[in-house]
């Protein structure tokens, strides 16, 4: 029973939390150059639930890790894909990109974890921290990308 309560504790979070991200992003039109700063912002919504809820962020620190390298990368290879065939190359962009980005997070989320372990933090990764984590983690990867891909080399 508690893994059930679990699971709908996680659904609900996240859809809710999903509505707001959405429709702040789709009601506030940003100027290209907030964009990034946007969504860190909007990342920390996630975890605010998360202290709320009485969970420590360093104990899904793998988590957060793991959504920024995936989705930080995935918004790089949606980017050049747009630069290289238009809205096309960004889909296809995404779907390969995202295939790889999920070995290369993987990879850095496992070693988050062993050093978090020799530190004694013991990650505590239930549905609804593992969610939140990367949908945090995701966030604000895919924020900085495009800070540095609009304000840094003016794409």
């Amino acid at each position: 029973m508690k893994m059930k309560k679990s699971l709908m504790q996680a659904l609900f979070h996240v859809s809710f939390l999903s509505i707001i991200i959405f429709a702040l992003i789709f009601f506030l039109k940003y100027d290209k150059k907030v964009e990034g700063f946007v969504l860190i912002v909007l990342g920390i919504l996630p975890l605010l639930s998360l202290k709320y809820l009485g969970q420590k962020i360093k104990e899904v620190l793998s988590e957060i890790t793991f959504g920024i390298v995936n989705t930080g990368l995935m918004v790089v290879f949606a980017l050049a894909g747009f630069e290289l065939s238009g809205i096309l190359g960004a889909v296809l962009g995404v779907a390969i990109g995202d295939a790889i980005t999920e070995g290369f997070a993987g990879i850095i989320e496992g070693e988050v974890i062993e050093e978090l372990r020799k530190v004694k933090i013991i990650e505590k990764i239930t549905p609804l921290s593992a969610s939140l984590g990367k949908m945090a983690g995701c966030l604000f990867g895919s924020g900085l990308v495009l800070i540095i891909a609009w304000l840094v080399l003016s794409l």
